[in-house]
């Protein structure tokens, strides 16, 4: 779920494994493991890949984050059901 949706923010953005890669500064083969759900992510490597694609942590542990367009609305603009308060309409 968390690499699908990782790999989908990535691609979204334009940037390849290897791009990603050089600018995290970890190597081609982490990446791919990563989106694959071969590697043993600690929450913080989680939360520095959703940081890189511009999400929170917890949209991309969503199981349709991406295909949803999460993201695209800043919180509390009335898009989710809540207004600015957080109250849900």
């Amino acid at each position: 779920m968390f690499g699908t949706n990782f790999k989908k923010a990535r691609e979204k953005l334009g940037i390849s494994q290897r791009e990603a890669a050089r600018r995290l500064k970890v190597n081609q083969p982490f990446i791919s493991a990563a989106e694959t759900g071969a590697a043993n992510l600690t929450i913080e490597r989680m939360a520095l890949l959703a940081r890189f694609v511009g999400m929170p942590l917890f949209e991309l542990l969503r199981p349709t984050a991406i295909d949803e367009g999460i993201g695209d609305n800043p919180p509390g603009d009335g898009a989710d059901g809540a207004d600015a308060g957080g109250e849900v309409n």
